[in-house]
């Protein structure tokens, strides 16, 4: 409860609801937290609501991450609405190489949760880190303006499979579809030979487990890739209000830290 009223206090002590751009949304009431989040943050953020909610009578809490289109990523889609002026309160960045795309300043930022690249095949396929090495098959990744994109370009030369896996890199809007495409042009329905059409894709490690734990079999995690050093990927925080502030503080307690922990985060 005591945190349940500083929310509202900081709503209404600073005034952020009177304010020029407050004045642009009349409808929305203060009691509403919105958050805006990169889709790798959404299992641990759909979990965590209603414990927050429960936690925290008369605070509501607004998740958004981004539209699904398919040739944007979705962590872009949040930050176009963002630099347009968007209803905020709480960014939560994929990367902190997003936030560097921010047109519109936040407050600060600050780092929160890691996570990790996993390379994935479908569960009948046989492919194996030897086929990416060796370039003998289509390796699904990130889009090139996306943080995910960049990142396992990035990885892929760290670890010196860039120049041979360039030319068989496929592109796709963030990690859901790269799983999609691992998991059907991976399932031996696509020609004779049953392994013909199989792809490995390269994704956020907590993406591929909660496929995994929502479609057992569907894919395989064969092989963990290393943050390029001195270059970790890191979930960020970047508040527009002291309510995004407050909210802040929340997940970074003890009980959102154990659960983070479980569903495959890093420190």
């Amino acid at each position: 409860m005591t945190l349940a009223i500083a929310f509202l206090a900081s709503v209404v002590l600073t005034g952020c609801y009177v304010t020029p751009e407050a004045s642009v949304h009349p409808s929305r009431a203060p009691h509403v937290v919105r958050v805006m989040a990169s889709p790798v943050c959404a299992p641990l953020l759909i979990a965590a609501e209603p414990i927050f909610e429960r936690n925290h009578p008369g605070v509501n809490l607004e998740l958004s991450f981004g539209s699904d289109e398919a040739d944007v990523d979705q962590t872009d889609t949040l930050i176009r609405d963002i630099n347009a002026g968007a209803d905020i309160d709480l960014f939560i960045a994929g990367d902190a190489l997003d936030v560097q795309r921010l047109m519109r300043a936040p407050l600060w930022t600050r780092p929160w949760i890691g996570n990790y690249l996993v390379v994935v095949r479908a569960g009948p396929s046989d492919l194996t880190m030897g086929d990416l090495f060796e370039g003998t098959c289509e390796v699904a990744i990130g889009l090139p303006r996306s943080a995910l994109g960049w990142r396992t370009e990035q990885t892929l030369e760290h670890i010196g499979a860039l120049t041979t896996v360039y030319p068989r890199l496929g592109r796709y809007a963030g990690g859901m579809h790269i799983i999609e495409r691992v998991r059907w042009q991976g399932g031996g329905n696509w020609g004779p030979d049953e392994t013909a059409g199989d792809v490995l894709g390269i994704v956020y490690a907590t993406d591929a487990r909660h496929i995994r734990l929502r479609n057992r079999g569907s894919v395989r995690i064969i092989e963990q890739l290393p943050n390029v050093p001195g270059s970790p990927i890191t979930h960020t925080f970047a508040p527009y209000t002291p309510a995004g502030e407050a909210m802040t503080e929340w997940l970074k307690s003890a009980l959102v830290e154990r659960m983070a922990l479980d569903m495959g985060y890093v420190k």
